[in-house]
């Protein structure tokens, strides 16, 4: 059974009592928030810890097509944007051929 009163394994920030408050800890026992109640305490360690992993995330990764190092945003962002503009069959349009920005004419009926 899941302690909910222990910190995420992952974490690097943690909600401690102190003194009659709530304040927020990161992993070296630092406190980065607080005093407040906690309720805030436990909202600011989250966006903390989120702000965390996203920034963890992001940095330098190889390309899946052309292999070329490139400044990622995140785990889903693996295609340099070169590549990502060859492969994209709609373009920046949303539609396919339309490159000057307007839907390509139908043919003819006859």
């Amino acid at each position: 059974m899941k302690d909910c009163n222990l910190p995420a394994p992952n974490s690097k920030f943690r909600v401690a009592h102190v003194d009659g408050d709530y304040v927020v800890l990161n992993g070296d026992g630092v406190c980065v928030f607080g005093p407040n109640n906690k309720d805030i305490a436990d909202a600011k360690c989250d966006a903390l810890q989120a702000a965390a992993d996203s920034q963890s995330k992001r940095g330098l990764r190889a390309c899946l097509c052309c292999r070329a190092e490139f400044l990622s945003e995140g785990i889903h962002n693996r295609m340099c944007n070169a590549c990502r503009r060859i492969s994209d069959p709609l373009g920046s349009t949303g539609f396919a051929g339309g490159q000057d920005g307007r839907k390509p004419r139908r043919a003819a009926r006859v």
